[in-house]
């Protein structure tokens, strides 16, 4: 299972306008994936996953909070009312194909681990990121991808991940 959530922060400390991290947290193996963007929408989402299908191969689940992104509050068709169904968010309908179980959380401190995350986030990647004079979106993902994430999963990632995948806790 892995936890997605976006973490709304002044990430460059006014050295630009405010965007949303997009984190991802492998809940057995603590491994850590994450972007920068503008806004947290339904295109992000599918942008971030589709870095950590790349990176680390397809979750099994994914547990997300029940934000309008993830989670539809009306009743539906009849179609899917008559199936047993609820409806489903344009991400929802994404995941199914794709074979990931999309899990609602039903409250912030269910999704402990990417809360936590963001918390350590927010106090070292600012940090991180004002040390290395970046101020940009784009630089701010390039350092993430090959210089930050690398680190913090090489320190971070459970040892059993690491013995099994060495070549994916590592890089």
């Amino acid at each position: 299972m892995v936890q997605l959530d976006g973490s709304h922060h002044d990430w460059f400390e006014g050295r630009r306008g405010q965007c949303v991290l997009m984190v991802m947290v492998d809940d057995a193996t603590n491994r850590v994936w994450a972007q920068f963007f503008e806004a947290e929408t339904t295109h992000t989402s599918y942008d971030v996953l589709a870095g950590w299908i790349r990176k680390y191969g397809r979750p099994q689940s994914l547990y997300v909070d029940r934000d309008s992104l993830y989670c539809c509050e009306n009743l539906g068709s009849i179609a899917e009312q008559l199936a047993g169904k609820g409806p489903q968010t344009q991400f929802g309908r994404a995941m199914a194909p794709l074979g990931v179980e999309l899990i609602l959380a039903h409250s912030p401190q269910a999704k402990g681990r990417v809360e936590r995350m963001n918390g350590v986030l927010q106090d070292r990647l600012v940090k991180a990121l004002r040390l290395a004079g970046i101020n940009a979106l784009a630089s701010a993902n390039q350092y993430l991808r090959q210089s930050y994430l690398p680190d913090h999963n090489r320190k971070f990632c459970h040892r059993t991940c690491r013995l099994l995948h060495p070549d994916r806790c590592l890089v």
